[in-house]
Order: structure tokens, then sequence, then C-alpha cells
């Protein structure tokens, strides 16, 4: 156990130094890529210590009846999409349409085939990242398979998808209601979101 506490030690002060390096090249190379770093630590951490898994937000729901991560994710939501709005209010209507994801058959598809790779592996993405981190070499095997997913749709992206995007409606809230009534009915889906959520919780962990 010493020797196992030992190299553990070893390791993490590798770890370390690996991330200082890092953040030095991060420095040299240009001012803000630093805070792309500091900003990826924090929520790897983040994601470690709080387990956030979106796998875990669907299945345990129908497994063990659990919704803690479903609603821990709903309130992640809610609070990054308050701050992106308030970004995006504050541009003068600049930034209204930038990251609004059209509604078309691609995303239907990479949603599906998503959730379906991600019940196969045992994680989502942030997750397999995590449990690599703490030994799970498995997750190995599903990096490779995520690195090859994503080179393909980008290769085959012009060809293959943007035909199908190009017509597909976008539906941005604040631009369709105005903004408050935008932003109300947005976060009037996700209580409603975690209003069952608990109710289902209380039902299923009751039987």
């Amino acid at each position: 156990m010493k020797n196992k506490s030992r190299r553990q030690y070893i390791f993490s002060l590798f770890l370390l130094l690996v991330v200082i390096a890092v953040g030095i090249f991060c420095v040299l190379k240009g001012s803000s890529l630093i805070w792309y770093w500091v900003l990826g630590l924090a929520l790897g951490y983040v994601l470690e210590r709080s387990g956030i898994c979106f796998n875990a937000m669907a299945n345990e729901p129908m497994i063990v009846g659990s919704t803690a991560q479903f609603r821990a994710i709903l309130i992640g939501v809610l609070v990054s999409s308050l701050g992106v709005s308030a970004i995006k209010y504050l541009s003068g209507g600049m930034l209204d349409f930038l990251g609004v994801s059209t509604i078309s058959i691609p995303l239907m598809l990479g949603a599906f085939l998503f959730g379906m790779g991600m019940i196969l592996a045992g994680c989502c993405t942030s997750g397999m990242f995590v449990r690599m981190a703490e030994g799970f070499s498995v997750h190995a095997v599903t990096l490779v398979c995520v690195v090859i997913g994503y080179l393909f749709a980008n290769s085959h992206y012009q060809t293959v998808w943007a035909p199908f995007v190009v017509d597909a409606p976008m539906v941005y809230l604040p631009t369709t209601f105005g903004w408050f009534f935008g932003l109300l009915i947005h976060i009037g889906i996700i209580l409603l979101l975690y209003t069952a959520a608990v109710k289902w919780e209380k039902k299923k962990l009751s039987q």
C-alpha cells in the first residue's frame, strides 16, 4: 500500500508539473489561451467532484428511479442559459442566433446515435474523460470511437449533412416572443421538467 501511495504521489506531482508547463506555454503563445486552459481545468475539477454524467441522467430514472443527476443538469442548464441570455441581450442583438442549432435531420440523427453510443459505452463524453483520469483504461476504446465519429462528421459535413441544414428552421424564443416572454417560457419549461422529475422519483422510490 505504501508503494502504491508513493506512486500515486509521484504521478500527481508529475501531472501538476505538466499543468504548470502547459499554462506557461499558453501564456507565451497568447494571453487568451491561458484562460481556456484554466477554464478547462476548472470544468474538469467540477465534473470529477460532482460526478455529473449525461448517461446517468438518462438511465438512472428508469433503472433505480433516481432523478438527482437529471435535476442537477437541469439546474446547470438554467444557470448557464441565463448567463448566455444576458450576454446576448447586452450585445444589442449582435449575437441573437449565434450558437442556435437548426432543427434538422442531422441534429435528430446525431442525438439518437450519441444517445445509443452513450448507453453502450456506459458514460457520456465528459464522463469518459473523468473515468479515464480515474484509471478506467477501458474507455480508451470509447475515446478512439469518439475521435473517429468527430472526424467522419466533420469531413462529410459539406457534402452529406449541410444540404439538410440550409433550409432547416431555427427556433430562438427571444426573437419569436420577445426577451421577457422568451426567458419566461424557457424557465417555465425547465421548472416543469424539474417538477416532473421530483414526482417521478417519489413514485418510483415508493414502489
